[in-house]
């Protein structure tokens, strides 16, 4: 159970709701949200789930939708459930988690099977991060529901960890990675190419180069995997491209240690596209949420390649001004 700040110690929460009619919409996010976070219907609009793991905060946001959308909405603590089986609302609470759990360990048991037979190649290595950071991801969230404890997600624990061990033994003992210097006026005037549907290792990297390596760089999308460079073409993070990701750096780390471009703002930069495009939580900076939320929002505004770099530009412009000044 989380620890809060009062003097005393609750049990359960108790979440109870009326909905207006409109928006219609509410409806669904409102129950979407409450199975989200595990909670059990107790009665039509009446909902309990114990007291930890965030539950409360979350509850008390959705409360506040709700009573802005001029819904009504109740959310209390207690210990004091007369007339409720606490063993039987446990017993739920556990069944849910060993559910959620015993789905995500089938699909851990797969891909480990899958890296025993796999071919080593840097697109495969690539692509069997971005699939494994999927996987701690619904693990992360499986647990946020697992409240006392289940034995299935002690089974996923030591296998995430066997998967984080074959996948070390994937790659070469030497894990510095060896990044040639190259010069930036070698590269002035190119197009630069990616794949089409740039999220937020292409779309800072983008934006890297047209600021800090080739401020006259033109840009092409392709849709097709494997593409050859043409005269003066570059490809970057796509399959053989020129610059992409060499172990476990993404596409903007790569073009931040090739040029030499690292200082204060863009190694913190760099630290969050890593950790949005690996999902591996290897550097934690407390920014990349937020980064997260704008990015996507860029994302799902625009369904243009050029539109979604540059409407990031400005963005990524101020943080890298932020970092620096907090430097």
């Amino acid at each position: 159970m989380e620890k809060r700040n009062n003097s005393q110690n609750y049990s359960w929460i108790i979440f109870i709701h009326q909905l207006p009619a409109k928006p219609e919409a509410l409806r669904m996010k409102v129950w979407r949200e409450l199975q989200k976070i595990g909670a059990f219907q107790l009665k039509n609009s009446t909902y309990m789930m114990p007291d930890a793991n965030g539950c409360y905060s979350q509850l008390e946001e959705l409360a506040k939708e709700i009573r802005g959308n001029k819904g009504e909405c109740y959310l209390f603590r207690t210990n004091d459930i007369n007339g409720i089986n606490e063993e039987v609302l446990k017993n739920n609470f556990k069944a849910n988690a060993d559910k959620s759990f015993i789905e995500l360990n089938h699909e851990l048991i797969s891909f480990l099977a899958l890296l025993k037979n796999i071919e080593r190649t840097e697109d495969t290595l690539m692509q069997l991060k971005h699939e494994f950071g999927k996987l701690l991801k619904k693990y992360e969230d499986s647990k946020k529901i697992d409240f006392f404890g289940c034995e299935e997600q002690k089974k996923g624990k030591k296998l995430i960890s066997n998967i984080e061990s074959q996948i070390e033994l994937l790659h070469e003992k030497d894990s510095v990675p060896k990044i040639e210097q190259l010069q930036k006026m070698d590269y002035l005037g190119r197009t630069w190419v990616t794949r089409k549907d740039v999220h937020v290792d292409r779309i800072a990297s983008a934006w890297l180069i047209k600021n800090f390596i080739d401020p006259k760089a033109k840009f092409k999308f392709v849709g097709v995997k494997h593409y050859k460079s043409r005269n003066k073409e570059c490809c970057f993070d796509m399959f053989n491209g020129e610059f992409t990701h060499v172990k476990d750096l993404c596409t903007f780390e790569v073009l931040v240690k090739t040029f030499n471009l690292g200082n204060a703002g863009l190694d913190s930069i760099a630290e969050i596209i890593h950790d949005l495009d690996f999902k591996d939580n290897k550097f934690e900076l407390k920014e990349t949420s937020t980064v997260e939320i704008i990015v996507n929002g860029i994302i799902k505004e625009y369904k243009d390649d050029m539109q979604r770099i540059e409407q990031a530009t400005h963005f990524f412009k101020h943080l890298l001004i932020s970092f620096q000044h907090k430097a």
